[in-house]
């Protein structure tokens, strides 16, 4: 299928900013859209469709990062990038075999069987399990095997037990489980407690899996939204970091549980059952992404310098906000410092955008759908007005990375309603992102 190019008009806008003398920055009037998804597919759950999950990676060996998208119609969608059309047609895994009757929620990229291509996972909630996909080398995937885990709502990968292996962190839940009501013992149609848990599956080096490493076992009261794999308090060792997320009423009583939960890994990836290191509380409504980065440290190139230590943003949909917890060090982190965006923050983009040594932020607004900027200006702090621009309908998942290796860091999100993505390219000297 050919790629839709959609050149949108957006409203130019500039921001106000302290100082008098500060430099106003503008937006651009065009974005480029590109079609993703299966037409001959659909979401076996539920009557949405589109791109879901967004991952990036030089799929084809050219030096440039490619798009993957996976979508909630079962397919996958790669996005070759090209210097001179910024990205190329779909190359469609379509929602067959392996896929057939899947809804994808998550996508990572990894060398899964050492042959130096990248390969993908995805998870699916509707069939419970994840599909592993090899790379050719060429932007092509061959569906290599399904294993049966549970509904998965996130993913992430690593090498937590440093065999040179990339292995894999799994967190499930099924749809919708962030609500319930009546009585806890007689949950929501297929919201059965067994199907919610947090484990590491590691790679054996060939595309396969071991049994899951529970780290929150099954039955844990979780609706997870988000998982990532980082080594968040500095000793070399890849920790996990788990958001979740629901609102319960009963007979008797009505809770609402936001967490951001941190296991710390002792080296060898055997990491300790049902007892996280670190459980963060946001302070906004309704949390549904979380995102790492060097907030507080001074970039260049968007690298930190020698013992910069990760800091937290998460985004929360129901107070349209984003909140930011600093690292300190040692597992502890700042009280959480809310900033206002778009309604119904759903993903955060972290990097330097405006060549400054400082990291901004780039929030999906799923409600509004645009992206909101804040202009971080030093030692963990941002503008407290945001900035938007168009992306398509109901945006999801936003990935930073330089497309057409200009140095500028370009903008890649995912809409979910429209059924295609959203690519802002980044200029030199600019807050913001322009097409040339």
């Amino acid at each position: 299928m050919k790629a839709l190019f959609l050149w949108i008009c957006v409203v130019f806008c500039q921001a106000s900013f302290a100082a008098e003398d500060a430099p106003r920055f503008r937006f651009p009037d065009i974005a480029a859209r590109f079609r993703v998804g299966d037409t001959n597919a659909v979401n076996p759950i539920s009557d949405t469709e589109g791109p879901k999950a967004l991952a990036s990676a030089d799929m084809n060996g050219d030096g440039l990062p490619d798009i993957i998208a996976a979508n909630l119609d079962g397919s996958i969608s790669i996005l070759l990038a090209e210097t001179n059309r910024f990205l190329s047609p779909q190359i469609l895994t379509p929602a067959r075999g392996l896929l057939t009757n899947s809804s994808l929620r998550a996508v990572i990229v990894a060398d899964l069987n050492g042959d130096k291509i990248p390969d993908v996972v995805v998870g699916d909630i509707a069939r419970k399990g994840i599909v592993v996909l090899l790379g050719l080398g060429d932007g092509t995937l061959l569906p290599y095997k399904r294993i049966d885990v549970g509904p998965v709502r996130a993913l992430d990968t690593a090498d937590f037990n440093k065999d040179g292996k990339p292995d894999l962190v799994v967190a499930c839940s099924p749809p919708d489980c962030e609500y319930c009501n009546g009585n806890q013992n007689d949950p929501l149609p297929n919201q059965r407690p067994e199907d919610r848990f947090l484990c590491i599956l590691f790679g054996q080096g060939d595309g396969n899996f071991s049994e899951p490493k529970y780290l929150l076992t099954p039955g844990v009261e979780a609706c997870f939204y988000g998982v990532e794999a980082a080594d968040i308090d500095g000793d070399s060792n890849l920790d996990v970091l788990a958001l979740d997320f629901s609102s319960c009423t009963t007979s008797n009583k009505a809770t609402r549980t936001r967490r951001l939960q941190i296991f710390t890994n002792p080296g060898n990836g055997e990491f300790t059952t049902n007892s996280p290191a670190v459980v963060l509380e946001p302070s906004g409504e309704g949390p549904r992404s979380f995102r790492l980065g060097y907030l507080d440290e001074v970039l260049t190139n968007n690298l930190p310098g020698p013992n910069a230590t990760l800091d937290i943003v998460v985004a929360n949909r129901d107070s349209a906000s984003v909140d930011v917890f600093l690292n300190q060090g040692n597992l502890k982190f700042s009280a959480p410092v809310s900033y206002p965006v778009g309604a119904s923050p759903r993903d955060i983009g972290i990097g330097d955008i405006d060549h400054d040594g400082h990291a901004d932020l780039v929030v999906v607004n799923r409600y509004k759908n645009t992206v909101s900027f804040l202009r971080g200006i030093g030692n963990g702090q941002f503008e407290t007005t945001a900035l938007e621009v168009p992306t398509g309908s109901s945006p999801r998942n936003i990935v930073l990375t330089d497309v057409n290796r200009d140095g500028n860091l370009d903008a890649v999100i995912n809409n979910r309603v429209s059924s295609d993505v959203t690519l802002l390219l980044g200029t030199t000297n600019y807050f913001g992102f322009l097409l040339p």
